[in-house]
């Protein structure tokens, strides 16, 4: 696994909904043994390009492309922003069919497995921010945040669209089921805008979502 990040413990626990309940040392066991056999399985790839984009009418258009994300989240989102970047990370097919062999012989172990990956996932992507803005931001600018396909009134039946520009399949084995599911699942579509530096705003927590009141995966910090 890429050095550059880890599987939290936490976080973990924060997929599986634990709310400060007592930990026994058999389920501490199973967490430790399943953040384990993520780190021996996955194979995490990315993709990512950026893009002028131009609002129409209420919808962004993301410039060379048939992309138009229309909806208030992303108006808000990219509002600030005459460029943006499309971004796609997976774990990989093998730990995908671990969980599938788990759900046969030990669902107690696939749903921590499953936990464990999704955590996986966000460190991973967290991680490659700082590269990415290396890589693909000039100076005196700056990614906002992270917004996922699907997230707030964005539709995610764009995923199919979104993966095809960003070209996932040939790049990193990222494909796209008919009702919009990411397959492998333990993947990430996202878009970031590039702002000017003085307008970056410091990562929100929880609260800041509008799911916020209904989720049960926010942090207990929140």
């Amino acid at each position: 696994m890429n050095s550059g990040f880890t599987v939290d413990n936490n976080e973990i626990l924060r997929y599986l909904r634990y709310n400060g309940q007592q930990l026994d040392q058999e389920m501490q066991a199973l967490i430790d043994e399943c953040r384990e056999l993520v780190v021996q399985k996955i194979a995490p790839k990315y993709a990512a390009a950026s893009f002028s984009v131009e609002f129409k009418d209420g919808t962004a258009h993301i410039a060379g492309t048939t992309l138009q994300i229309s909806g208030d989240s992303i108006k808000k989102h990219l509002g600030g922003s005459s460029t943006c970047l499309l971004f796609a990370a997976t774990l990989g097919g093998a730990i995908e069919r671990e969980i599938s062999l788990a759900k046969i012989s030990n669902l107690t172990k696939a749903i921590v497995l499953d936990a464990a990956c999704t955590a996986a996932i966000e460190s991973y992507c967290d991680s490659l921010e700082p590269m990415l803005e290396c890589e693909f931001v000039p100076d005196g600018y700056a990614l906002n945040f992270r917004f996922g396909i699907g997230y707030g009134d964005v539709d995610i039946s764009l995923q199919n669209e979104f993966c095809r520009v960003l070209d996932t399949q040939r790049k990193i084995g990222l494909t796209v089921s008919d009702s919009g599911i990411l397959l492998p699942r333990k993947s990430v579509t996202a878009i970031y805008g590039i702002v000017p530096q003085t307008e970056k705003k410091p990562k929100t927590g929880c609260k800041a979502c509008s799911n916020y009141q209904n989720c049960n995966f926010k942090r207990r910090e929140d």
